[in-house]
């Protein structure tokens, strides 16, 4: 995606996915989005997994091995979210102490 429309906006704007599934942390995803190229692109991997697997679910020839494989996909992409989510919770949290 070009930098100059992306750093226009609220990156969020483009992870409607991710805010939908971590709306329970959206200020920190937002701020490491804001701040972090890796995060923002491991989001944005989540994103099209996500939209994929939407459209696949919906689709009328519904194929079931890719269905399966952008389950699990997701399924890793949304841990690794986590995980990065929760290492930053933990180093803010010591910063502080």
């Amino acid at each position: 995606m070009n930098e100059s429309i992306t750093g226009a906006m609220n990156k969020t704007e483009l992870l409607p996915h991710v805010i939908a599934r971590f709306s329970h942390r959206g200020d920190a995803v937002e701020r490491l989005c804001a701040t972090d190229n890796v995060f923002f692109e491991l989001c944005q991997d989540l994103e099209e997994s996500s939209t994929v697997l939407e459209r696949y679910s919906a689709g009328t020839q519904v194929s079931l091995p890719r269905i399966r494989t952008y389950t699990e996909l997701v399924e890793e992409l949304a841990v690794d979210v986590t995980e990065y989510l929760d290492e930053h919770a933990d180093a803010s949290r010591r910063g502080r102490k």
